[in-house]
């Protein structure tokens, strides 16, 4: 495990190491092998392949799978490259047990390929016509947090909230497409997480399989639950600030994963008084309006995280944080000039799209299906004319071209 860790330690902290170590080496080293040492580029996808490999010895050594011994299907399962970049980080219990059958996959078979089209086409829709046109106006403002008031940095965090959800999720859709479509299913990545009742219920929902990989190999081994309560509360914490140094080397995706730390440490402490307190008024913890609330506080918190995640730095963060509550500008929203800048049909299909998303979301939420399998199941004339819709709207709305500077995926920097 450590040698599997190693590269990733070294490429994910390689700033860090240039900074302490360069001034000496820029003494010993010949100048072209120094500017060699100090321009080297990370292996594409290391992160994630290095956590998926880390699982497999765990899971080889605990006995919960054979090694695998041919190396070329191993190499496969290492380097699958529809989830190469981004994930989802697989387990030897998922892909490695489908290529083992894979001589059994007929060569073409048509329900396969149209089920990995609606994904594919459904993941290009949600990067392109929505998160690159959120990305067009959240970037902006974070990138001159201090020429704005509290109404546009406060639409500028919401807006990243979902540019980061449509875009990862964008990016697991299409990967889940392709894959589908040679015959192997992926793991879930998502499920709804805005619907989140608690943050942990949302980390439950979001980037699920970084989550499980942590509960498994990292939360569990601790102790988990069961190793009385500070320990536990401590376990907690470990586990987000691990994921929060996984995400970033600056002290921004520290606090970030401190925050949802706190965020779940406070939900276990609170919990009894919480309980309490609902008795004692009669609260009806199962409505529509409590759950609602519970939502909406939620979503509240992960934005308000948000904010340290994508801040170029914690100083910028913090800025953000202070404008926000001293810089009120509310005027803006009625002397036109806070825009979006889409007008017309542009902001129209933004919207409408934004809806679709959301009927997507409560699809899931209710029936537990993605919108790609729920659309499969339908009648032919419905399911082309959807495929039609979705592919006008990337064709014709979606943000690509000579004039754009293409935004890559997000979580690809990670």
């Amino acid at each position: 495990v450590a040698v599997t860790l190693a590269p990733l330690v070294f490429f994910k902290y390689y700033d860090v190491w240039v900074g302490l170590s360069g001034p000496l080496l820029a003494r010993v080293l010949p100048p072209a092998l120094y500017q060699t040492f100090v321009n080297l580029l990370a292996p594409v996808g290391l992160s994630f392949y290095t956590f998926q490999l880390v699982g497999y010895l765990v899971d080889v050594y605990r006995g919960r799978h054979p090694a695998e011994r041919s190396l070329l299907r191993y190499a496969l399962y290492a380097a699958f490259f529809p989830k190469l970049i981004q994930g989802p980080i697989e387990r030897s219990d998922n892909l490695l047990a489908q290529l083992k059958d894979i001589e059994a996959l007929h060569a073409f078979d048509w329900d396969r390929l149209t089920a990995g089209a609606y994904e594919v086409l459904w993941g290009l829709f949600l990067k392109m016509v929505l998160a690159d046109r959120l990305a067009a106006f959240v970037d902006p403002i974070f990138g001159n947090v201090a020429a704005y008031g509290s109404v546009q940095l406060i639409a500028a965090s919401l807006g990243y909230t979902l540019q980061l959800y449509l875009d990862f999720s964008g990016y697991m859709y299409i990967a889940q497409g392709v894959a589908r479509c040679f015959g192997f299913t992926l793991l879930d990545n998502f499920a709804a997480p805005y619907f989140a009742s608690s943050t942990g219920d949302f980390w439950r929902r979001w980037h699920i399989s970084l989550s499980r990989w942590l509960r498994d190999y990292v939360y569990i081994p601790l102790g988990g639950s069961r190793a009385g309560r500070a320990r536990h509360l401590g376990n907690i914490l470990a586990v987000m600030l691990l994921s929060g140094v996984w995400h970033g080397s600056t002290w921004n995706f520290v606090v970030w994963g401190l925050l949802h730390g706190l965020y779940q440490v406070a939900g276990v402490l609170t919990r009894p008084a919480r309980q309490a307190l609902y008795q004692k008024y009669n609260v009806r913890t199962g409505t529509f309006g409590f759950r609602l609330g519970q939502r909406l506080c939620t979503f509240c918190l992960v934005s308000f995280a948000w904010i340290f995640f994508r801040a170029a730095t914690l100083p910028d963060a913090l800025t953000m944080v202070a404008r926000i509550a001293t810089r009120w500008n509310p005027w803006v929203l009625f002397d036109g000039s806070f825009t979006a800048g889409w007008a017309g049909v542009e902001g129209a299909v933004f919207w409408l799209g934004l809806g679709l998303v959301l009927c997507a979301d409560i699809l899931r939420e209710k029936r537990g299906a993605a919108f790609p399998a729920w659309l499969q199941g339908q009648n032919l004339p419905f399911r082309w004319a959807v495929c039609l819709g979705l592919a006008a709207a990337v064709a014709v709305f979606g943000m690509y071209g000579v004039a754009f500077d293409a935004s890559q995926f997000l979580y690809f920097q990670f």
